[in-house]
């Protein structure tokens, strides 16, 4: 079929289609990946917040350790959190980030309290899970759009070579 001008016809306009769609998809699992990630960091940032203002209106002294909703949660005095932060950053001033602790990636949140400071953290693989869903979303649209690619490569080459 590559021999006649329709075979040609087809494979040209099957490849460029084709790459088209790979491109686009590409770029789709870029923006998703990185909307994804910041979506992530904006969330757990306002969170951080709501819970260092419940903690502000209830003074209290007392190290707490706790999961809510997948997050981890921790409250101690400004010198027990430096653990909890990565190397280089203060225990007075608020950050995000990611952080390693005990062989398992977090993003973090902290925010400075008085005499005490707050950090959640979030494990990140569980971010993980939820691009990988969309990737395979995408994946499945990609190969529709090379199904489709094909028969409108196919119906294109026919129409261009026929009169010829």
């Amino acid at each position: 079929m590559t021999e006649s001008l329709q075979g040609r016809l087809f494979a040209a306009v099957f490849a460029a289609i084709d790459r088209s769609v790979g491109i686009t998809v590409s770029i789709g699992a870029y923006l998703a990946h990185r909307a994804t990630a910041q979506s992530t960091a904006t969330s757990l940032a306002k969170r951080a917040d709501l819970l260092a203002v419940q903690e502000q209106q209830q003074p209290s002294y007392i190290a707490e350790d706790y999961t809510s909703d997948s997050n981890r949660v921790v409250v101690d005095r400004l010198s027990a959190m430096a653990t909890f932060l990565p190397s280089g950053r203060s225990v007075s001033q608020a950050s995000d980030g990611k952080v390693r602790l005990n062989g398992t990636t977090y993003h973090y949140s902290y925010r400075p309290i008085g005499a005490r400071g707050l950090e959640l953290l979030r494990p990140a693989k569980l971010g993980s899970s939820i691009w990988g869903s969309l990737l395979r979303d995408l994946g499945l649209v990609g190969l529709v759009g090379a199904v489709l690619a094909t028969v409108l490569s196919y119906a294109l080459s026919r129409s261009i070579s026929r009169p010829v």
